[in-house]
């Protein structure tokens, strides 16, 4: 790993993003916060640390996500709610997420998942800008085509903007 810039964690009330990259060309963005201690530790200085990229599957689908053009993907189970942290798995590819429905609802190698097969993933999708974006992914568990998802990129805390949750939704089966 790189040494990350120096952070204020002397100043209560500081936040922001910090990035720390590995010799394997991965990327970690983390986000993290300032804050006395209360009560009995109010001499206490409290730092906090969270991934800045958290990701939450609300379609009651299992899906898969990776980074563009690689081999690495994180499991997002059908149980709704659940975050989980996102990184960078090579910084020498595109920043961008890409989709893909579980096979039988659990995560699987088959079906042209490899980075050098299409099969089924949905198209590239930035996380530059917050807002709602629109994708289609290949149902690969029934023949009912394709599902229409959107992606809700929001601030993951209101008074933090550097923190970005992604959610994903489901939004129609198109056939």
């Amino acid at each position: 790993f790189n040494w990350s810039e120096p952070l204020p964690v002397g100043v209560p009330g500081s936040q922001g993003v910090f990035i720390v990259e590995n010799t394997n060309r991965q990327r970690f963005e983390v986000g993290f916060s300032v804050d006395k201690g209360k009560g009995h530790f109010s001499r206490t200085t409290i730092v906090s640390f969270v991934s800045r990229y958290s990701i939450v599957n609300a379609t009651g689908i299992a899906l898969r996500v990776r980074q563009v053009r690689t081999e690495s993907v994180l499991e997002l189970p059908a149980a709704r709610g659940q975050a989980q942290a996102l990184h960078w798995e090579d910084l020498r590819k595109p920043m961008a997420l890409e989709f893909l429905t579980a096979k039988g609802g659990q995560g699987d190698n088959q079906g042209g998942d490899s980075a050098s097969s299409k099969g089924g993933w949905s198209g590239p999708l930035s996380l530059d800008s917050l807002g709602e974006v629109p994708f289609l992914c290949e149902d690969r568990n029934t023949a009912a085509g394709h599902h229409c998802f959107r992606l809700q990129i929001n601030n993951a805390m209101e008074a933090d903007h550097s923190l970005v949750q992604v959610k994903v939704c489901l939004e129609d089966t198109v056939h």
